[in-house]
């Protein structure tokens, strides 16, 4: 049987500072493909160094951006994998998706990378951050991304098994306080305009571990009925998963995403009270 073929897909928008890093992990891949959000530092020129696969599309989310790409764009591999810029395909993970390529089960579609979750260049070992599984190599056509504004998962059209792969992939979450507090309001934004979603009109198709999508969407509707979230989210984190066992790091990423959460509730109360005005306006 011959070897199967791999195409690695890396969504970017100006990622000069991470895309070399990236792209050099994936030298080994029988294609590499580019699908880039319209940079506007040198991120493009820097990953034609790499591949003449470069692609340019307007962003609408994470999601929809990966959804396009693997619709649209030539890609020739008999498997995909979806690696961001921010993340390391490690020497250990690369030999392991090999042997997947020259030996892979033929019943299984799909496989779970667990993930390194690096912030403030520490690795983030607890906190609920690690292990960390998310299904990024599955086979061609196989698959696509739920259509959430963040955090999307994977849905597979396939049947099939699904397996784990041992070695990890490596995330640099974030660097500074900086780089969090920039991408954590973007993500706020997201996720105050996904919540405000009625649940009938939310994407839970996606494969879950060891939780279907009734039991996913019943927790929704508890949690976000909850008061004093931000406060939950970081007793969660800090104290039932052990996030102080990473000491400093640990508390201020701990920290970090119970702002996250606050600042989703801001702008989820903000939308709800902003239409509340619009519709008393219009009485």
């Amino acid at each position: 049987m011959s070897r199967a073929t791999l195409t690695a897909l890396v969504p970017t928008y100006n990622e000069a500072h991470n895309i070399e890093d990236c792209l050099s992990c994936l030298t080994w891949a029988d294609q590499i493909i580019v699908v880039d959000s319209f940079s506007t530092d040198n991120t493009v020129e820097l990953a034609r160094k790499f591949t003449p696969h470069v692609y340019q599309h307007e962003y609408v989310n994470s999601a929809t951006q990966k959804n396009w790409a693997m619709a649209n764009l030539p890609i020739e591999g008999d498997w995909t994998l979806i690696v961001d810029a921010d993340e390391r395909v490690v020497p250990e993970l690369a030999e392991e998706i090999r042997g997947v390529l020259e030996h892979g089960d033929p019943d299984v579609v799909g496989y779970f990378i667990n993930r390194r979750n690096v912030f403030f260049g520490r690795w983030i070992r607890h906190a609920g951050l690690y292990p960390s599984w998310n299904l990024r190599l599955f086979r061609t056509g196989s698959a696509r991304y739920e259509t959430k504004e963040v955090d999307a998962d994977v849905t597979l059209l396939a049947q099939g098994q699904v397996a784990y792969l041992r070695s990890d992939m490596v995330h640099y979450s974030f660097m500074t306080i900086d780089d969090c507090v920039r991408k954590w309001n973007r993500y706020s934004t997201w996720d105050a305009t996904e919540r405000c979603k009625p649940l009938d009109q939310r994407d839970d198709s996606a494969v879950h571990v060891g939780a279907g999508r009734w039991y996913r969407t019943t927790l929704r509707k508890l949690y976000e009925r909850l008061p004093g979230k931000p406060l939950i989210v970081f007793t969660y984190l800090y104290v039932l998963k052990a996030g102080f066992l990473d000491g400093k790091a640990g508390y201020y990423t701990c920290g970090l995403f119970a702002w996250r959460e606050f600042l989703t509730n801001a702008k989820v109360w903000q939308n709800q009270h902003g239409q509340m005005l619009k519709a008393a306006m219009n009485d």
